[in-house]
């Protein structure tokens, strides 16, 4: 007798749990939080966009933007374990990773994919009587904010014309406010590095200020040692006010991430970037200048997780 109550117990239990479809025996999903650090507006309008699409890739995806200067910041972010990915400029990132500029190497630093070209603008002031990116010694110049990749993409032209960035007056402005005194005739020239248009070049074209070419030997030997640097061209399409193609030097954006960041993860968040690239283009119109066969072209290492789905869609051979 207490054998067939023992048996029934366990078929009424059974019953039970096939009558809630199998509930009993499922695990509620896992939510996986992923901070995204953001950057400078421009980089912030970009990051909410991707934060969404990834939202509404996976259920159980929960990513968290966290605001900054830009950048440079950023790297910082990922490195201290602030942030799992970002956003960064090809140049403040491998500067990072392999030493240059920080009191040791930032080697948590991982890629995931490479977004876009931002060319970098250096804006003068309308009697600044400036030609040339050699003229900016011991003119007032605006780097952008403090953190931001527009300083570190600054430092590095100027010391392709063989200018150090301390025999320059330096000024760490949120763009808006350079772009005003710039106009005032209180700075001399600002550098900007931002996909086209940009607001506040517009801006500042419209307020009488000119747009000088970053070009000649200096940038070709600035291209040898750094790679993602590309030449490029802004045009009167662009900016109406400029009278002619103004020759500059573009940055590679990137999409960066931690090297302990799980592999897994790593690959979805790589593989859904490309799925969800159509429906981010039609909002973000730079990322149409993402071309396949470079998005794996990261100056730092690759994640093992990006690097998988490249492997699979043949983009590293």
């Amino acid at each position: 007798m207490v054998l067939i109550r023992a048996v029934a117990g366990i078929v009424l239990a059974s019953w039970l749990t096939a009558a809630c479809g199998g509930k009993a025996a499922e695990r509620p999903l896992e939510t996986r939080v992923v901070r995204l650090a953001t950057g400078s507006r421009q980089a912030a309008s970009l990051s909410r966009a991707l934060a969404d699409a990834y939202r509404r890739s996976s259920e159980t995806l929960d990513v968290r933007l966290s605001e900054t200067p830009g950048s440079s910041s950023n790297v910082d972010a990922i490195q201290r374990g602030d942030a799992d990915i970002g956003f960064a400029f090809a140049d403040a990132a491998y500067l990072a990773y392999v030493g240059k500029q920080r009191a040791s190497a930032y080697t948590r630093l991982r890629g995931i994919a490479v977004l876009e070209i931002d060319p970098i603008h250096i804006i003068v002031g309308s009697r600044s009587g400036i030609t040339t990116p050699s003229q900016l010694r011991q003119r007032r110049v605006a780097f952008g904010p403090r953190g931001s990749g527009t300083a570190s993409s600054a430092e590095l032209v100027l010391s392709a014309f063989g200018i150090d960035a301390n025999a320059v007056q330096q000024e760490f402005l949120p763009f808006g406010e350079a772009t005003s005194r710039l106009a005032q005739g209180t700075l001399d020239a600002m550098f900007l590095a931002a996909s086209d248009p940009a607001d506040n070049v517009m801006v500042a074209l419209k307020a009488g200020g000119r747009l000088i070419p970053i070009e000649g030997p200096p940038v070709e030997r600035l291209r040898r040692d750094f790679s993602f640097l590309r030449r490029v061209a802004i045009s009167p399409e662009t900016y109406p006010e400029l009278p002619a193609s103004v020759h500059t030097i573009g940055v590679d954006n990137l999409l960066i991430c931690r090297q302990d960041l799980d592999e897994q993860l790593v690959y979805e968040l790589t593989r859904n970037l490309f799925d969800m690239l159509p429906a981010l283009s039609a909002q973000q119109p730079s990322l149409r200048l993402v071309r396949m066969a470079d998005v794996a072209a990261t100056p730092v290492p690759l994640h093992e997780g990006a690097a998988r789905y490249y492997r699979e869609r043949e983009l590293l051979r």
